[in-house]
């Protein structure tokens, strides 16, 4: 009904949704600066709020509820929004938040223990996760291969599939030469049709890695310039809150980072280490 109400607004916009238990809000984000620095007005819904054309609106939910997310969409469409990256949870498919939408690319990050307040089970939260890839809700799938979750999904998705990895899987995309730094990366990304193009991620962590893989790639699917994409992305500063430094003189380094499930804090850890040579 708010769909109809805001005269179908998704439409007019080319979607990409991302799920995962980690990762969306890092790859929704890059995205939407990467297009914007290529010159491609864009969007971006998730758990820090929404950015319309550069201009933050405070949104309370992951995945805001349908009428505000329609609304959402509508204000996008006014403003001449050519993309939008957002983030789909698990509690907004179930509860059908994002009904009335289909996605021109769907993303599946990964799968770990989270939300088993909500869901029976993990094989409970699967399913939620893998109904977002259903010619209902997407009308094509990019799916880290990398992930056991993943590869189910694969086999199991009724859309179009693209894979993607990040450890030297046969995917149809991939990141190859993955240099880590203590500031982010710089890699190579490999894609369809012979595309390679240089490619760098200014937030740390080998996972990110994968969630800037999963930013180019989806762009790409979505049929946007990929390699501008890549290059407004290494040319970024990050995003709040996801290993965000914070420097005001003091002799030891503070970094603010959303890790909270137990698979995300270790990864913080293991990226951090080199970082010193004393505690963290």
């Amino acid at each position: 009904l708010a769909a109809h109400l805001y005269g179908e607004p998704a439409a007019a916009l080319r979607m990409i949704g991302v799920t995962g238990t980690q990762g969306k809000t890092t790859t929704t984000r890059l995205a939407e600066d990467g297009l914007e620095r290529a010159g491609v007005t864009a969007a971006v819904i998730g758990t820090v709020g929404t950015r319309i054309d550069g201009t933050d609106i405070k949104t309370a939910l992951t995945t805001p509820e349908a009428p505000d997310l329609h609304g959402l969409f509508a204000v996008m469409r006014e403003q001449g929004v050519i993309a939008c990256a957002m983030e789909v949870s698990s509690h907004a498919l179930v509860l059908g938040r994002v009904d009335g939408v289909v996605f021109d690319v769907a993303v599946f990050l990964n799968l770990g223990r989270d939300h088993l307040d909500f869901h029976t089970d993990v094989e409970d939260y699967f399913r939620a996760k893998a109904s977002l890839f259903t010619p209902q809700r997407a009308r094509r799938a990019l799916v880290n291969i990398d992930d056991e979750h993943g590869r189910r999904l694969v086999t199991e998705a009724s859309i179009p599939v693209r894979t993607m990895s990040t450890q030297g899987a046969d995917a149809d995309w991939q990141a190859v030469d993955v240099v880590l730094r203590a500031d982010g990366s710089a890699f190579t990304v490999r894609g369809p049709d012979g595309l390679s193009v240089p490619a760098g991620c200014p937030v740390p962590g080998d996972f990110n890695v994968a969630n800037t893989l999963a930013a180019i790639a989806s762009c790409g699917e979505a049929g946007l310039d990929a390699a501008a994409v890549a290059t407004g992305i290494a040319r970024g500063t990050g995003v709040p809150g996801r290993f965000e430094q914070v420097d005001e003189g003091q002799d030891f380094v503070v970094v603010v980072d959303y890790a909270h499930k137990p698979d995300a804090v270790a990864a913080a850890i293991r990226t951090l280490r080199p970082l010193t040579e004393g505690r963290i």
